[in-house]
């Protein structure tokens, strides 16, 4: 079930990167650097799908880092810059019609790939503004508005998402 992405989560040059949790509830970031395909880093960890969790995805023109709870758990390498896609980035879904089963919040675009010391902070709620282009706190109450509180890229609930509060 991909949950955060931009461009249409297909294995080619049409994607710029997606995150998704596979079947078997393991995570995966996927990343195009528009020459080698989507080339992914991926974690045989097991994520409980009764606790919230904290995943960052990272792509430094060089490797592909996962982190999950404020710890790196996967690593792959990969040359060039990412590949830019004029497609909406999407939360929740890849294409429109898949539809991530499950609950989403605080989703932050960087613009550029965080350090282990940002990932961390930001884990412990210490969040890094340096760089940060959006961010969806997901925690409107009510209403198909999602809306970034540091940049305009506000979207639209579709598919009647619910409405729940983390614990």
């Amino acid at each position: 079930q991909i949950f955060l992405g931009k461009g249409d989560g297909l294995a080619d040059s049409s994607t710029q990167y997606w995150m998704e949790l596979n079947t078997s509830n393991q995570l995966t970031v996927y990343v195009s650097n528009g020459t080698t395909g989507v080339t992914k880093a991926f974690t045989d960890l097991t994520i409980s799908n009764t606790s919230w969790h904290h995943v960052v995805g990272t792509y430094d023109g060089e490797t592909i880092t996962l982190f999950i709870d404020g710890t790196s758990k996967a690593k792959t390498d990969l040359q060039g810059k990412i590949v830019l896609v004029s497609d909406n980035q999407k939360i929740g879904s890849d294409r429109g019609d898949r539809y991530f089963n499950g609950m989403l919040r605080d989703i932050r675009i960087y613009n550029h790939a965080l350090t282990a010391t940002e990932v961390t902070n930001n884990y412990n709620g210490i969040i890094t503004k340096n760089g940060l282009v959006s961010w969806w706190k997901l925690d409107e109450p009510e209403g198909v508005r999602a809306f970034d509180c540091v940049g305009n890229n506000h979207g639209t609930y579709t598919n009647g998402p619910t409405y729940a509060s983390p614990t």
